[in-house]
């Protein structure tokens, strides 16, 4: 909202070109961090690091079972987190397209 009151205000409320610089600053802070990445030391680390600090027993829930690694549609969890986030992005789109409706009729009516 900031951004839209200083690019798209007086002569520039039909400009679109101030928002290739918009595009362009995400593109340099991209290029800038994949550089910084190239720059920097990482530690090594040696594969009998690796197999040392390797727990024999498979991981465990905050009660002290060891979790079972099955197959996928097994993993209950899993299942009612993708129909959880499916309910959760179709309720977003509906919610946001009928607000949209919604604004867009009671906008005319007033005026």
């Amino acid at each position: 909202l900031i951004a839209s009151k200083f690019f798209f205000t007086g002569a520039n409320a039909n400009n679109l070109t101030n928002v290739q610089f918009v595009y362009l600053a995400v593109a340099c802070a991209g290029v800038a961090v994949a550089v910084m990445f190239v720059f920097s030391k990482l530690p090594e680390v040696q594969e009998t690091e690796r197999s040392n600090s390797i727990i024999e027993s498979g991981p465990i829930d905050e009660y002290g079972n060891e979790i079972e690694q099955g197959p996928l549609y097994k993993q209950y969890n899993m299942i009612f987190a993708f129909i959880a986030q499916f309910c959760y992005v179709g309720a977003q789109v509906t919610i946001g397209s009928f607000f949209l409706n919604y604004a867009t009729e009671n906008r005319s009516e007033e005026h």
